[in-house]
């Protein structure tokens, strides 16, 4: 027998676990590394780990080569540095997508109860109620599946509270779910608040996988510096502040922008280029929670600022990671003494081990491992 059916053998008799978590049309580098972090954990535990998508699974694909069609039959598309990035790097993630991310498609939420043994929601925002269109509650809450075997997978809220009109939907969905674990502080308050149940507070499972397990999907960008340059990464316009910031601490460097569309060397760059990037800078300034993640895991000195235009203090996730992790003096405004090319993460990586075993050790039990 050969091997490629023994493994089919093998997958068969292990147990199945859906996945259902955000995916966005647009790229999305916290999105799409964390729901490959998800299947790998559950993959380390025995389980044969899908996700379930709810969209064209080739939108990418489909969307690059009409504009590669347009533009060089008939010239309809102008040929710009910052149009022809954009889906380029809409390619890389699809690519990443299909090398990586074991996925089943659907145009809509439909009831798949009877196709896997356990259910699992998260990790990313999937419970921000402020994003719900259609039939995206009851997708992420999990109402359409009808089995005991429903858990939360360090899932965020991203607001501090839920809306009056939202309550009750939230408290009668969640009360239906086996084991419940969340990514934040805030988080855990408010599964009390609605259910009294009390949640797990975990680490984000891109947190669960080492570097070294993220160097196995790390690729270098074309035209790539291998050393001597400061990245920065912001989901918001930058502020003043952080402006000053680069300006100081850049003298000598290149810079790499990741949000740069009309950059030619990360303005293409998908999710493995997006590891290289971080595991190869100098120093990192950011307003994103998984730039925070992985300049930490690959032992980087950065630098987080509060997002532009969104009030005075940083979201919950972001200040559990600092705090869990030792790391409050990274934040631009903690008031804190820190030398910004400081990265001596000795105390955080001894909490990281805790966290980890923390989190494998909720998973084993909502899941039944011995």
């Amino acid at each position: 027998m050969q091997t490629k059916d023994l493994l089919k053998i093998y997958r068969w008799k292990m147990k199945q676990i859906a996945i259902i978590t955000l995916h966005s049309i647009e790229p999305n580098y916290g999105n799409c590394l964390q729901n490959y972090a998800v299947q790998n954990v559950f993959n380390s535990l025995g389980f044969d780990a899908s996700t379930e998508l709810y969209r064209n699974k080739y939108f990418y694909k489909k969307d690059f080569f009409k504009m590669l069609i347009l533009k060089l039959s008939f010239g309809l598309v102008p040929r710009t540095d910052e149009r022809y990035n954009s889906y380029c790097k809409k390619l890389s993630f699809q690519k990443f997508y299909d090398k990586y991310i074991k996925s089943i498609t659907h145009r809509k939420a439909t009831d798949i109860s009877g196709k896997y043994d356990y259910f699992s929601v998260g990790s990313d925002q999937v419970w921000n109620y402020k994003w719900y269109k259609g039939d995206d509650c009851s997708r992420f809450l999990l109402s359409f599946i009808d089995s005991p075997n429903k858990i939360a997978f360090s899932p965020s809220f991203g607001v501090e509270s839920i809306d009056d009109n939202w309550r009750e939907v939230y408290a009668n969905e969640l009360s239906k779910f086996k084991a419940i674990s969340v990514r934040e502080k805030a988080g855990a308050e408010i599964i009390k608040q609605l259910t009294g149940r009390n949640a797990t507070v975990i680490a984000d499972p891109t947190m669960l996988l080492t570097k070294d397990e993220w160097n196995k999907i790390s690729k270098k960008p074309n035209g790539a510096e291998e050393k001597g340059y400061v990245l920065t990464y912001f989901l918001s316009p930058m502020s003043s502040e952080a402006q000053e910031r680069l300006e100081e601490v850049s003298k000598g460097l290149k810079v790499y922008k990741l949000n740069d569309s009309e950059d030619t060397v990360v303005g293409k760059a998908g999710p493995s280029e997006f590891i290289w990037l971080f595991e190869h800078a100098n120093l990192i300034l950011t307003d994103s929670f998984h730039a925070c993640v992985f300049s930490f895991l690959f032992g980087k000195p950065f630098i987080v600022f509060d997002r532009n235009g969104n009030g005075l203090n940083m979201n919950s996730r972001i200040e559990t990671l600092l705090h869990t992790f030792h790391l409050e003096r990274k934040y631009a405004n903690s008031r804190l003494e820190n030398d910004v090319w400081e990265h001596d993460y000795t105390e955080g990586y001894k909490q990281l081990e805790i966290e980890r075993k923390k989190a494998i050790k909720f998973l084993k039990e909502a899941l039944g491992v011995n």
